[in-house]
Parts: structure tokens; C-alpha cells; sequence
């Protein structure tokens, strides 16, 4: 079995976007001012000219064209340019901002007079960071880029290398995550940048990939920024003392940074030993924003463990707490985490630093919110009430500051966070009786909600598929959340929109990158829609969303949102069910298997075998597992088929209706999570004593608009005639595969003689033709891109080498000198197919890396590079059955294509029926009866294909 990778994240308390956010600070903005700096000299004001015509303009850079050199000599005005940024320097570090930039200002005019252009691009960086500090980004981007400008001229490569971090610095705290990366990548391709600037420059990256959530790539550049600033204080003597405290600030915010990785995988005891230790050294700096941003890290941390820990110990005491310090035992994780913050936020308020202020209040915001949340008896609803009201006050503290200095997140965390507290105002309004109230305030939630899904959305744009879902995963909570309150309000079809909004957004984004027409990536299905969707597909749709706890706003344990759409029925049929362990049942389902004969099996690997589990258990063992788990497997598909298709139901005005009536024909599966892993198929109905398939076709796509934009791409294609006849298909089964090693491991393959026979029945038996004979890489990857239709039988890899392995999955073919004999997901993805169908006859093709955006993995691949449908396999596959299987689809389709039309969910149900009830002539039993026999493949995409010319 693999290790499922579900990012389940937190972010509607609004507490670690000031994490993210206000690191940059200490962490990257302070030291940049002491970069290069001009001559230490007295800063007392000295008499002599003062510039005229001082603005703060930075935008305009007024080098001419000419041949540039740094000036070094020491002229009479150039010493009083120095004296002016020395001034202004110590005016910036004692938080004075506004004489601060009144110095520097003069300093530029001065440098700007002498033509001394290395020391302005500095004082423009000084006086970028100085409006940086008071969250003016944009005329911080305006100094930043003359500052550029300037280093570029004068060939200055650390200057250069500090501009390009302090504009990717800039762009990251207004949310613009893409153009921060180009910033920082830049800069780290600067040559002779010195450690300082790479330091900086990974620790940027570090912090996008962050807040990306892609934790791993994160993890790793802010270890390697961390090694990168102890391999300098450790072996370079020559550092001045002031080179010293800039790097051992550096590293205070780089372990800080490192906390919030842990803090985001809740390791939370792990993030707090970072985030002491970045407070220590916050502290022997005198570093005051430093400490601020590092208590309101321990804040955080220590509100995140008492969510963890079920809420132990409600006290919300003000008793003064040491928060570098451990806790004693009377003290619980939410008092420290109060305490914490109003420490921070009297620092914040000192050094008038509005951005550390705001992120402040979001934070208390999110503890005041989860003390109102506390359960409390009718009698006790005023203190609920006087907590929200708190909260709401904090928040929108956050929120108008946040929209001021335009910080997307911030502002996408308060709505986000007010959202959710009126709507537990509207709740317990709704509960005394005050429907008026509750009405308001349930407005106000919904229109914050809203508000914040669609800032939230604006982040994503500029950013790669990989990105897309990435941030996602990070922000799936609002479309939760709005989901929840439409539910409470009884508006189950605004609740659908919205379940279909979240999910699969950069899939849909992908595809309709592919139509020939000018259709809107973004475009947002409403239920019209849908509905027009579930008509032209001929199908039901019946759409899953799956609410963990954790992601709960009403106090329910885990449950999951269910909706019917019927083609030809205009009332949406919706259930509301307990989940409770059912996904324990799953896992336990796969762990009862037996093992089939497909995978491949990396010998050695750790990682793996959690993942996969070896094929080489003797044959009794393997009897006496189907003996032991058949009765197991039985009560886990009934269960699941109790759950998610025949739930009971206990509101009178939807007892009567049913997700599914004997009078549909087709359901289109749109699963959530853990859901993508059910095997529909094999769900069993204890009353009619039937599988799920011997009632309907089954299929499965990742969301409702998929299915649309999938479908109109295969129209847009111009194809004439029948492919099975025709040929154009691509049939290739390898009894005995030769690739290379796979991740620097030796693979453990056995010999498939089921798959090399199940190539050349369905190619010669059925179509006259011949298997594929060349089964290396290279030819295959040939071969695909004209084959209308694909079908690889062979073995297959769950697991993606690459150290960022985006899309897990692999198939197993042969080597040549220059390829490894592994067709990854990855390089499916890249390719450019006119198939209508490609098949993965092997283990695990179905399975990938779980995700807000639906599976990450081979089926997504296929589609991705423009195959309309594909049909992959949920678990280990037995090598017999499987060949017999798919001969009985190909079957199918030949009979069907007589007909001009082919339904590929129609082929595979009668493919399974027939492979279910098939009777062995020799011993007159039935050999394939059992579900993991018959059920592990499921079909993705889009089910029929004209056969006729089309366009």
C-alpha cells in the first residue's frame, strides 16, 4: 500500500500568514540596508549645500548613457552624502522612519550629483526598505528597480544579486508569488553574489514554496540557506562585528523559517525548538522586529497544539508568561499563545511596524475564535458571543490594514476568518429564536466568504500547473467553509457550485488551455450549468465532498456531502452522511488484497515497501489470505455501499429520494480525497444482492467541468473512420520487461505471460493485427503520439524518482543505452496525444499523490496530454484475470464499433460481468468471482467516441 501524501491545512485562524509574512522582515529587509555601505562617519548634521528638489521618487532611473565606473574617491560632497546616510541609517534602525527617509533622500541627491552610482543604488535600497518597512510596497518596487538598473550598468554583482531578492521580497508580501520566484531565482543565478545574497535568495524561495505548500522543496532550501550561513560564521574570520550579528540574524530567521515547514506538517514540537532558538537569537541581537515575528511564531505554534491536543485546558488567563521560556504545567498552550501575541503586538506597536501590528490581531483573531467555538450550553451563548465579537474586531483590524498595504493573503485569511465567525453568530442567533439576526449575519458570512475564495483565486494566477496545486491544497478550507454555511442554510445546489469551484482548478485550467476556442480558463460552472452538463452526458452525476473534522464549522465529526445530478430530472438529489472510519475501512480493504502479479518491486527500498507489497508468497499463503479476508473485504464494500450510495437518511423531506434509480443507466463518479481510491464497481447492495456494476456503467473524473472541456476537445479533433479497423492503435504486452535501475535501486520484476498473451489476443484474435514488437522506450514514446487508441500491459511503479518527483507513476518497458526503460508520468504529461483511449493494464495506475485538484499520477497524465479517457487500476492486479478482463473489453468495443459509436463505460461493465461470471471449462467453477479480481479498474474521462467522421 502507499503512503498517502493529504495536505490538511489550517489557515482560517490567519495566524501563519504573519509568520510567512513578517519573517521578511528581520530576515531579509534589515541586513540590506548595511550592504556596501559608504563610510562610517559622524552623523551629526554638517553645514555645507543641502540638494534641492528632494522627493521620494524612485522610479525614475537618471544614469544616462555613458561609461560607468564606481566612484571611490572621497570627495567634499561625497563625505557629506555619507554623513546624510549614516544619519538616516541610524534613524531607520531606531524605527524613525519618516527623518530616516528625509537623510537618505539627501544622501541620493548628493550621489546622484557626483555620479557616484554605486553608492546610490545603495541608498535606493536603503530607502526601498524603508518603505518596505512601512508596507508601501510599491514604491519600495519603484526603489528596487532603479537600484537595479543602476548594478546592471555598473556591472555590480552584489548589488545586483540584493536588488533582485528585495523585489522578490516585495512582490512575495503582496501575494504575487510568481514574479517573487523569477526575482529570487535571478538572483541566485547572479555570479559572485557572495554568501550573504545567496543566503537571502534561498531563504525567498524558500518562504514561496511555503506558502505554496509544497513543504519539501521549502524544507530543503531553507536547510541549505541554514548551511550556507553556518559554513560563514563558522570559517570566515575576516566578518566585521556588524557582518557577524547581519549572519547570525540570518540564521535566527532561517530556523524560524524551518519552524513554520514543521509547523505546517504539524510537527509542532519540532517547529517550537526553531522558533525558541530564533527568539534567542532575536534577543542577543536586540533585534526587536526578530523577537516580534518569533513570538508570534511560538504564538502560533502553541495555539496549533491546543487545537491538536482536543481543546484541553480553555483558559484564556493573562498571567505574564515568558513566552521563550518552557510553560509550567498550570499554564495551557492557549494562554502562552495569548500571551505571546501581546507581547508581539506591544513590540510591533513600538517600532510602528503596521504589517507585524495587523498579522497581530489576525492571529488573536483566530485564538478568540477558537475560545468562542468552545462548546457551551444555551445559558452560556453570551460568552460565545462576546469571544466572536472579539474575534471579529481583531480581524477586521487585520483586514483594513492588510487591504491598505494590498496583502492578498492577509486579506483572503480575514475574510476568511470573519466569514466563519458570523456565521456562528447566525447560529446561535438562529438557535434563540432571533431569525432577523441570524439572517445578517449569515450574509455578512456568506459575502466574506465569497470575498476570500475569490482573493484567494487571484493568487493562483501567473502560477505552474505544479503551483496550481500546491496553493491549493493550502486553500481548499474557504470553499469548505462557504459549503457548510449553504448547507446550514438549506441551499444545497449553491453548496454544489461551490464543491465544484474547488476542485481540480488547474486540471481545468490545463485542458481549456488546449480548445481551439477563447473559452475562460477560470470559467465558473453555476448549477444551470451542471445540470445542461449531466443531459449531454446522459449520465447521473453524483459529486462527493468529503469535510474531515478538522475542516468542520458546525461540530460534526467527519462527514461527506453527497449530490445526485439526473439528466433528466430537474430536482438535485443531496444527502448529508457521518463518515466516521470508513477510510480506515478502505485502507483495510487494500491491506486484505492478495498481492498480484504486476507491480514492480524496488529491492532495498524502504520507502517503497510501505507502498507496494512484494508478489512472492507461495501459493498456500496466498489461499489461506483470500479464505481469511474474502468475508473482511465483503463487510467493507457493503459498508461503503451503505455510505456513499444507499445512506439512511434522517430529514423527512429527503426520505423518499435516492442518489440512484433503477431507471439510470450511467454514474459518473466525482469522488474527493480518499474517495478517488474506492472501487465503485465492486460496492455491494445487500437487499438486491447485486455489485454496483450489474445495475450501472461506472466511471470517474476529477470534477463536473472536466467532463465538459474533455469532451469538447475530442470533438475539435478531425478523425475518419474506424481505429480498430483502421489500426491506428498502439497494443504492446511485455512478458518479461528490461529496464534500468529505478531511483539508483535494483527492480524486482517477474515475468507477466498473462500480459504478453493479452497483447496479441486483443491485437490479432480480435483485429487481425500485431502486438507491438519493439517495447523499448524510445520507440514507444515514437509510437503514441499518432495512436488513437493505447494499451500497455505490463508492470507497473508507483513512486517518481526525482527528488521533487511532481506526477508519482511509472511503467515498466525496455531500455536502451539512452533511455532507462521507465515511461513516467511525468513524461506522459509531456507529450502531445490524439488517443481516445489509453489503457495501463498494471498495478497502481489509478493511484498517485492525493490532492485538492483531484489524483496527481498516471491517469491525469494521459489526460493532460489529450487523451480523452483512460482506464488504470486501483490496486496490485492479478496478471490472469487482468488479461482476461481486457480481452473481454476490446471484445466490447469491436461489437460496439459496428454501431459507429463506442461507450467505453458499457464495454468495461460488460467486460467486468463477463470476467465476474466467467466458468473455467476444466473445473466448472467460476475463477475470477471475487472483486479484486474483476473490480480494480476504473474508467477516467470521457466514455464515447464517434466513429464516424466527425469535427
Amino acid at each position: 500500500m502507499r503512503s498517502r501524501t493529504i495536505a490538511l491545512l489550517l489557515f482560517f485562524t490567519a495566524a501563519l500568514t504573519g509568520l510567512v509574512s513578517c519573517n521578511f522582515y528581520n530576515r531579509q529587509i534589515l541586513p540590506q540596508i548595511n550592504s556596501g555601505q559608504p563610510p562610517s562617519q559622524n552623523p551629526s548634521k554638517v553645514p555645507g549645500k543641502t540638494p534641492t528638489q528632494i522627493s521620494s521618487r524612485c522610479a525614475k532611473n537618471t544614469i544616462q548613457d555613458k561609461t560607468y565606473s564606481p566612484i571611490t574617491s572621497q570627495t567634499p560632497t561625497t563625505l557629506e552624502a555619507d554623513t546624510f546616510f549614516e544619519k538616516g541609517k541610524k534613524q531607520h534602525e531606531n524605527y524613525t522612519y519618516k527623518e530616516a527617509l528625509e537623510n537618505f533622500e539627501i544622501a541620493l541627491k548628493f550621489y546622484q550629483e557626483e555620479q557616484n552610482f554605486k553608492k546610490k543604488a545603495i541608498t535606493l535600497g536603503s530607502i526601498g526598505t524603508v518603505y518596505h518597512n512601512k508596507a508601501d510596497y510599491k514604491k519600495a518596487i519603484d526603489c528596487y528597480t532603479e537600484r537595479l538598473n543602476i548594478a546592471e550598468k555598473i556591472n555590480d554583482s552584489k548589488e545586483k544579486a540584493a536588488a533582485l531578492s528585495s523585489l522578490g521580497d516585495a512582490y512575495y508580501l503582496m501575494g504575487n508569488y510568481p514574479r517573487a520566484r523569477e526575482f529570487y531565482e535571478d538572483s541566485l543565478a547572479v555570479p559572485e553574489k557572495g554568501d550573504r545574497a545567496r543566503a537571502i535568495a534561498l531563504g525567498g524561495l524558500g518562504s514561496v514554496y511555503l506558502s505554496l505548500g509544497d513543504y519539501k522543496r521549502a524544507t530543503n532550501l531553507h536547510m541549505e540557506r541554514l548551511k550556507v550561513i553556518n559554513e560563514t560564521l563558522e570559517k570566515n574570520q575576516e566578518l566585521t562585528k556588524e557582518e557577524r550579528k547581519e549572519f547570525s540574524k540570518l540564521k535566527g530567521a532561517a530556523l524560524g523559517s524551518l519552524g513554520h515547514a514543521h509547523h505546517m506538517q504539524r510537527s509542532y514540537e519540532e517547529a517550537m525548538a526553531n522558533y525558541i532558538d530564533h527568539l534567542e537569537i532575536a534577543k542577543d541581537n536586540d533585534d526587536k522586529p526578530g523577537v516580534a515575528i518569533a513570538l508570534g511564531e511560538l504564538a502560533s505554534a502553541y495555539h496549533s497544539r491546543w487545537k491538536r491536543d482536543g481543546y484541553k485546558n480553555d483558559s484564556s488567563s493573562k498571567q505574564a508568561i515568558n513566552c521563550y521560556e518552557a510553560p509550567s504545567k498550570k499554564d495551557s498552550d492557549l494562554g502562552q499563545a495569548i500571551n505571546c501575541y501581546e507581547q508581539r503586538l506591544q513590540i510591533a506597536q513600538e517600532i510602528d511596524d503596521r504589517r507585524l501590528v495587523a498579522s497581530t490581531h489576525g492571529g488573536l483573531g483566530g485564538i478568540y475564535y477558537s475560545i468562542a467555538n468552545l462548546k457551551r450550553p444555551p445559558e452560556r451563548f453570551q460568552e460565545s458571543l462576546d469571544f466572536y465579537d472579539k474575534t471579529i474586531k481583531s480581524t477586521e483590524n487585520y483586514l483594513t490594514t492588510s487591504e491598505i498595504i494590498e496583502d492578498l493573503p492577509g486579506i483572503g485569511n480575514a475574510k476568511n476568518l470573519l466569514g466563519v465567525s458570523y456565521f456562528q453568530i447566525s447560529e446561535i442567533r438562529k438557535a434563540q429564536n432571533k431569525s432577523s439576526e441570524a439572517q445578517e449575519n449569515l450574509n455578512k458570512a456568506i459575502q466574506n466568504l465569497e470575498g476570500a475564495i475569490s482573493v484567494r483565486e487571484s493568487l493562483r494566477k501567473g502560477l505552474t500547473e505544479t503551483e496550481k496545486v500546491f496553493i491549493f491544497d493550502t486553500q481548499q478550507t474557504t470553499y469548505l467553509n462557504l459549503q457548510q454555511v449553504y448547507i446550514s442554510n438549506n441551499q444545497p445546489e449553491l453548496a454544489l457550485e461551490v464543491a465544484e469551484r474547488g476542485r481540480a482548478r488547474a486540471f481545468v485550467d490545463v485542458l481549456a488551455k488546449q480548445l481551439k476556442t477563447d473559452r475562460e480558463n477560470s470559467a465558473i460552472l453555476n448549477i444551470q450549468d451542471i445540470k445542461k452538463i449531466a443531459q449531454e452526458q446522459q449520465a447521473t452525476l453524483v459529486v462527493y465532498s468529503h469535510i474531515k473534522k478538522e475542516n468542520s464549522i458546525i461540530g460534526h465529526n467527519p462527514f461527506v456531502y453527497i449530490w445526485a445530478v439526473k439528466p433528466n430530472q430537474e430536482k438535485v438529489v443531496f444527502k448529508q452522511v457521518d463518515l466516521d472510519e470508513l477510510e480506515k475501512h478502505l485502507e483495510q480493504f487494500k491491506q486484505k488484497l492478495p498481492p498480484g502479479d504486476r507491480p514492480a518491486n524496488l529491492i532495498g527500498s524502504s520507502i517503497l515497501r510501505a507502498q507496494i507489497r512484494s508478489n512472492k508468497k507461495d501459493t498456500n499463503e496466498v489461499e489461506s489470505d483470500k479464505q481469511i479476508s474474502k468475508k473482511d473485504i465483503t463487510d467493507v464494500l457493503i459498508k461503503y455501499y451503505q455510505t456513499l450510495i444507499d445512506p439512511k437518511e434522517t430529514d423527512p423531506k429527503r426520505k423518499d429520494l435516492k442518489l440512484l434509480s433503477k431507471e439510470d443507466e450511467k454514474v459518473i463518479f466525482i469522488p474527493q480525497g480518499a474517495l478517488f481510491e474506492v472501487p465503485f464497481a465492486a460496492l455491494y447492495d445487500t437487499k438486491e444482492k447485486q455489485y454496483l456494476i450489474e445495475k450501472y456503467a461506472i466511471l470517474v473524473a476529477p470534477s463536473i467541468q472536466t467532463l465538459d472541456i474533455i469532451r469538447e476537445r475530442q470533438r475539435n479533433r478531425e478523425f475518419s473512420g474506424n481505429f480498430l479497423e483502421n489500426k491506428d492503435w498502439l497494443i504492446l504486452g511485455i512478458e518479461d520487461a528490461k529496464p534500468k535501475k529505478f531511483c539508483s535501486q535494483e527492480v524486482q520484476l517477474d515475468k507477466l505471460p498473462g500480459a504478453a498473451k493479452e497483447a496479441k489476443d486483443i491485437a490479432f484474435n480480435l483485429f487481425q493485427g500485431k502486438a507491438m514488437e519493439d517495447k523499448t522506450e524510445a520507440a514507444v514514446k515514437q509510437k503514441m503520439p499518432q495512436a488513437r487508441m493505447i494499451h500497455l500491459a505490463t508492470h507497473g511503479l508507483l513512486n517518481n524518482c526525482e527528488e521533487y518527483a511532481e506526477v508519482p507513476g511509472a511503467i515498466a518497458l525496455d531500455a536502451l543505452e539512452n533511455d532507462d526503460g521507465w515511461l513516467t508520468a511525468s513524461e506522459i504529461s509531456q507529450m502531445k496525444l490524439q488517443a481516445e483511449l489509453i489503457v495501463l493494464s498494471a498495478c497502481d495506475t489509478a493511484l498517485g499523490r492525493l490532492t485538492g485538484d483531484g489524483v496527481i499520477g498516471l491517469s491525469r497524465s494521459a489526460l493532460t496530454a489529450g487523451s480523452s479517457s483512460a482506464i488504470v487500476s486501483l490496486w496490485n492486479v492479478d496478471d490472469n484475470s487482468t488479461a482476461f478482463l481486457m480481452t473481454e473489453f476490446y471484445k466490447q468495443l469491436k461489437e460496439q464499433s459496428q454501431s459507429g459509436k463506442l461507450d467505453r463505460a458499457l464495454a468495461l461493465r460488460q467486460a467486468m460481468l463477463n470476467t465476474k461470471n466467467y466458468v473455467d471449462k476444466n473445473t466448472k467453477k467460476k475463477i475470477y468471482s471475487e472483486p479484486y479480481q474483476w473490480s480494480a479498474f476504473t474508467l477516467v474521462g470521457e466514455a464515447t467516441t464517434q466513429l464516424e467522421n466527425h469535427q
